[in-house]
């Protein structure tokens, strides 16, 4: 009973401070991954007890207030491959658990860039008898292999090859206009 209430009055507080650093006009992302880190803490020691639903429910709302406060900068980093500075928001989205969202963030900008390059070389079928589009397109993916699997390991710690084989599926099955069209 007596951890139950410290962990509660922990857990009180650390919400307190969090609320109060998210709203404070100069937020410090960084302090607030860290208290966002040691509220999860407390959280975790008072699981099954009372009150565990309110407790999930103000843990998953600050994770998406902290999330939603940095994905435009961490946008910014991984689409520049900007390592040092990736390499501060893989370390917050660690402390946040939400380090696949990271992920997700950069598959998406491989996507894109794929469908940017996929756009130019159709664009460019349309005005020649380029038999090789497929070819080029391809090429695209294979030139792009090794840039993407030493990101993966810079950043991610990983090797990649399951995340950029995803992305190159799921980048193929979502062409427009289809390869077969």
């Amino acid at each position: 009973a007596k951890n139950f209430l410290e962990q509660n009055d922990s857990f009180s507080k650390l919400t307190a401070e969090l609320e109060d650093l998210l709203e404070s006009e100069k937020k410090d992302i960084s302090l607030a991954c860290e208290k966002l880190h040691a509220l999860q803490k407390s959280y975790e020691a008072q699981k099954g007890l009372a009150g565990e639903a309110e407790r999930e429910l103000k843990l998953e709302e600050f994770k998406n207030r902290i999330e939603a406060s940095i994905t435009g900068n961490v946008v910014k980093v991984l689409t520049e491959g900007n390592i040092e500075e990736s390499l501060k928001y893989v370390e917050m989205f660690r402390k946040i658990d939400r380090l696949s969202q990271m992920k997700n963030y950069y598959g998406s900008i491989q996507q894109e860039s794929y469908r940017r390059s996929w756009i130019e070389i159709s664009g460019a079928i349309e005005n020649s008898e380029n038999p090789r589009f497929l070819s080029d397109f391809y090429e695209t993916f294979l030139s792009n292999w090794s840039k993407h699997l030493k990101c993966y390991r810079d950043i991610f710690s990983s090797d990649g090859v399951l995340e950029t084989l995803n992305v190159i599926r799921e980048t193929l099955t979502s062409l427009h206009p289809t390869r077969e069209s």
